[in-house]
C-alpha cells in the first residue's frame, strides 16, 4: 500500500479520504487529498533575502568608506599646496588690491574643500572620536538653542526630552554634527514651513530586531521628525549612499546622511528611517547606554 502513494509533503494541514469503486475489478482505491503548508518556508526565504540585502548594503558602505578615506587624504594634500601658494600670493599683494581679493577667494575655497575632506574622513571612520559619557538631552538642548536662532521662523521647533535618561558613550561633537545634518535636511524638506520635533527615549535591545550587532541591553533613541515632503521607497533605499542627493546641482554634496550613517556606526549604534512621500520623515538614532561598571 505504501508504494502506491508517494510522499505528500513536510506538513499536512488537512487530509480527506474517500472510497471509489473500480467498475472493472471492483477493487477499492483510497485517494488522499493533502494541502502542504509552505508558510514557514516562505517566511524563511523572505528572512534570508532581507539578511542578504542588509549584508550587501553594509559591504557597499564599508567599501565606499575605504575609497572615501583614500580620496580624502589625496584631496587634502592638493588643498595644502593650493593654500600655501595663496598665502604667498597674499603676502606680496597690496592691501585691498585685486590680488588680495583673489587670494582670499582661493583661501576660502580651500577651507570649504577641507570641510568636505573632514566629512569624507568621518564617513570613512578615519577620525578618532573622543568617546565619553554623554547626555543626549543636554545635546538636544544645545542644538535646540542653535536651531531657534538660525532656522526660519516658519519652522516650529519642539523638544521632547525623556526625564532621567541614562548616559551613552559617545563623542558629543560628532553626535551633534549628525543631528545637525538631519535637522538641516529637515529644514530643506520644509521650504514653506512646518514642524521639527527632536525627541529622546530609552528602548530595549529587543526593539531593534533589524540590528543584528546589538550588544547593549538598552539604547538611547534620538528621534528627528519633520512634516516635510517625505521620500518615496526608491529614495529611501539609497538615502545613506555617499554623493546621492535629490537636491539640484550646487545645492548639496550628498554627503550629509552618509556622514550621519558613518558616525552612528562608529558609535556601535544604528539608524532607522520612516518616511512617506508627502507625509514627512523620521530618523531614529540608537546609541548604546553606558553599562553599569563602565
Amino acid at each position: 500500500m505504501e508504494d502506491e502513494f508517494p510522499a505528500i509533503g513536510r506538513k499536512i494541514m488537512s487530509l480527506n479520504a474517500r472510497r471509489i469503486s473500480d467498475k472493472k475489478g471492483g477493487a477499492l482505491r483510497l485517494i488522499l487529498l493533502a494541502i502542504d503548508d509552505v508558510t514557514e518556508g516562505r517566511q524563511a526565504e523572505q528572512e534570508r533575502k532581507r539578511l542578504e540585502n542588509q549584508l550587501l548594503q553594509s559591504q557597499k558602505m564599508e567599501s565606499v568608506g575605504v575609497l572615501a578615506g583614500g580620496v580624502a587624504h589625496d584631496f587634502n594634500n592638493i588643498l595644502n599646496i593650493i593654500q600655501g601658494y595663496a598665502s604667498l600670493l597674499r603676502t606680496h599683494a597690496a592691501a585691498g588690491g585685486e590680488i588680495a581679493e583673489i587670494s582670499e577667494a582661493i583661501n576660502e575655497s580651500t577651507r570649504r574643500g577641507a570641510s568636505v575632506v573632514q566629512h569624507l574622513l568621518t564617513l570613512a571612520r578615519k577620525t578618532e572620536a573622543k568617546i565619553e559619557a554623554a547626555d543626549a538631552n543636554t545635546l538636544l538642548d544645545g542644538l535646540g538653542s542653535l536651531l531657534k536662532e538660525t532656522f526660519p521662523k516658519n519652522i516650529e521647533l519642539t523638544l521632547d526630552c525623556a526625564p532621567g535618561l541614562p548616559p551613552t558613550m559617545a563623542d558629543p561633537n560628532q553626535i551633534a554634527q549628525a543631528l545637525l545634518n538631519l535637522c538641516v535636511n529637515a529644514r530643506d524638506a520644509m521650504p514653506n514651513g512646518g514642524r521639527l520635533t527632536l525627541k529622546t527615549a530609552i528602548v530595549d535591545r529587543h526593539r531593534l530586531q533589524d540590528f543584528d550587532a546589538a550588544k547593549a541591553d538598552h539604547y538611547v533613541c534620538i528621534e528627528v521628525t519633520d512634516t516635510g515632503s517625505g521620500m518615496d521607497e526608491d529614495v529611501q533605499k539609497r538615502i545613506f549612499e555617499p554623493f546621492f542627493t535629490t537636491k539640484g546641482i550646487g545645492q548639496g554634496t550628498g554627503l550629509g546622511l552618509a556622514v550621519v550613517y558613518g558616525i552612528v556606526k562608529n558609535h556601535n549604534g544604528t539608524i532607522q528611517l520612516k518616511s512617506k512621500l508627502g507625509n514627512g520623515t523620521s530618523f531614529y538614532l540608537y546609541l548604546p547606554v553606558v553599562a553599569s561598571g563602565d
